[in-house]
């Protein structure tokens, strides 16, 4: 509801009451609010998202701390056998120098 006064042709003032409009400032509450709901609509939105994705991002993670620990495994095991070949190597090389010296 809105009060609007307007001059009339005899030079006086008339006090009209028109019924529905709404003020700018009314509109403009409105589209805030709306825009606020929106926005909390949206955040609860992409938090219960975000929630739903938990379990599956748990088990990843999970996934991936098992394939670490494999890794690093492996990488002891690799330097282990590398360890391992040069000492070989180095227990062949008087031999080798032996035959060689024998032919």
């Amino acid at each position: 509801m809105c009060l609007l006064a307007s001059p009339s042709r005899n030079g006086s003032t008339h006090t009209n009451l028109l019924v529905g409009v709404t003020p700018r400032g009314e509109n403009t509450d409105k589209a805030t609010s709306l825009e606020k709901s929106v926005f909390l609509r949206r955040e609860r939105d992409a938090l219960a998202t975000c929630e739903n994705e938990r379990p599956a991002r748990e088990a990843a993670e999970g996934e991936l701390a098992k394939e670490c620990e494999i890794s690093a495994k492996l990488r002891q095991k690799c330097s282990a056998l590398a360890t391992e070949a040069q000492e070989g190597r180095e227990m062949v090389a008087p031999l080798e120098k032996r035959v060689g010296d024998l032919t």
